[in-house]
């Protein structure tokens, strides 16, 4: 459970190092992600089914909808009591 774990957290730490902002299509396509996946030592078939199956991919879009709709536009979005604020001050 914690190598898997620790799978997790390189995975996600890689996909976040290798995000582009100026471009939000393809960057997430399948074989992106399984190439990130086994880049950091994730060797699961597990694994490569969800990716490969699009287990979570109605779940993510459900989600990026929900922050749209609240007004988020990207990261980092600072929420304060329900209103979203300039996080600017807080990363200076």
């Amino acid at each position: 459970q914690h190598a898997e774990q620790e799978q997790w957290v390189s995975f996600h730490e890689a996909v976040y190092a290798q995000q582009d902002p100026s471009e939000s299509v393809g960057q997430y396509a399948p074989d992106v992600l399984l190439d990130l996946a086994a880049e950091v030592g994730v060797d699961s078939a597990e694994a490569t089914a969800c990716i490969e199956d699009g287990t979570y991919t109605a779940w993510v879009a459900a989600l990026t909808e929900q922050a749209f709709s609240r007004g988020v536009t990207g990261t980092p979005t600072v929420a304060v009591e329900g209103t979203i604020t300039d996080p600017s001050p807080l990363l200076e």
